[in-house]
């Protein structure tokens, strides 16, 4: 009996944690919520003419998933603040030296983007925002990720 009140103390206490995470960051840029789902635990079934009985012996958390729901956009300053309409994330490089190699990448749906001394587009976490470049009259390189590269903006535009 302990272990079927435990179970459900337990799986009440995790809601309540992803309950409060999801109240708690609510007003952050790009936040999704998590859903949290549970399964039943059977520790007995017996056989009968009616196809049989299953004894449960509590509950457990089958999943957190975080929502890939749209969340709502809100209009701030800045014309460097981005959002992005349905699926997709903003990819940034995890380094933060404009010499050093693409090798990583982060995602995130926070477009809070500024530029720093040398014209680099960063992140709200001061990662570089990575992107393709465009080829004159040709579009946007489509080799992949292994085309991705600091977004630099030139001087020139931002004066």
């Amino acid at each position: 009996m302990f272990g079927l009140i435990r179970s459900g103390m337990v799986t009440a206490m995790k809601e309540l944690q992803v309950v409060s995470n999801n109240i708690a960051n609510s007003g952050s840029t790009a936040f999704r919520k998590s859903d949290i789902s549970f399964s039943d635990i059977y520790s007995q079934t017996t056989a009968g003419a009616d196809g049989g009985s299953q004894f449960g012996s509590g509950a457990s958390v089958a999943a957190v998933r975080m929502s890939e729901a749209q969340g709502g956009m809100v209009q701030r300053e800045g014309a460097l603040n981005l959002a992005i309409a349905g699926s997709g994330y903003f990819v940034l490089s995890p380094t933060n030296t404009p010499e050093a190699a693409v090798t990583a990448q982060n995602f995130t749906r926070n477009g809070e983007f500024s530029l720093d001394s040398q014209g680099y587009l960063r992140a709200a976490n001061n990662s570089y925002v990575l992107g393709t470049k465009l080829n004159s009259g040709e579009g946007a390189d489509t080799e992949g990720a292994a085309a991705l590269s600091k977004i630099q903006v030139p001087q020139s535009i931002c004066e």
